[in-house]
């Protein structure tokens, strides 16, 4: 009795290999498609996180104005004023503010709201906004704040 040999194709064709290095091909132009929106978004995210922390700063600034004086010690935002005002200053990614734009930075609006009535024991309210890039006309990104400064009861 004979056995029977059973052989199987060892081997894979032109064909098979040129339509596998195809497949990876697209796959690797649909993933480098994605790049670019990767950096802008991580771009994004930097920009927004050091925008976050440096409106922290002027918050504290702003905050630890003391009722004998007028502005806030670091970037001299008018807080014990008697008037609503507002103002612009450039800081950059390290805190340090300047009156001139420059570029990469921040631009820092801010308005200080007086309460409608002076005799009314009604608290001052600061407005802060930081944008990014400082020398841009219309801004990337914008973060926020309001910062209520409670009244001195003295």
């Amino acid at each position: 009795m004979k056995a029977r040999v059973f052989q199987m194709p060892w081997g894979i064709s032109l064909v098979e290999t040129t339509i596998a290095i195809g497949v990876v091909a697209f796959a690797l132009v649909a993933l480098l498609a994605l790049l670019p929106v990767g950096m802008k978004s991580i771009r994004a995210s930097h920009n927004e996180t050091i925008a976050t922390h440096l409106l922290s700063g002027i918050v504290a600034d702003v905050q630890t104005v003391p009722a004998d004086q007028t502005e806030s010690p670091r970037y001299g935002i008018p807080i014990n004023a008697s008037v609503s005002s507002t103002g612009r200053f450039y800081i950059d990614q390290n805190g340090e503010a300047s009156q001139n734009q420059g570029d990469p930075g921040f631009v820092v609006d801010w308005r200080v709201i007086k309460p409608a009535s002076s005799h009314v024991l009604a608290p001052s309210r600061v407005a802060l906004q930081i944008a990014w890039p400082s020398m841009a006309v219309r801004p990337s990104g914008t973060v926020d704040a309001l910062v209520v400064i409670p009244v001195d009861k003295k």
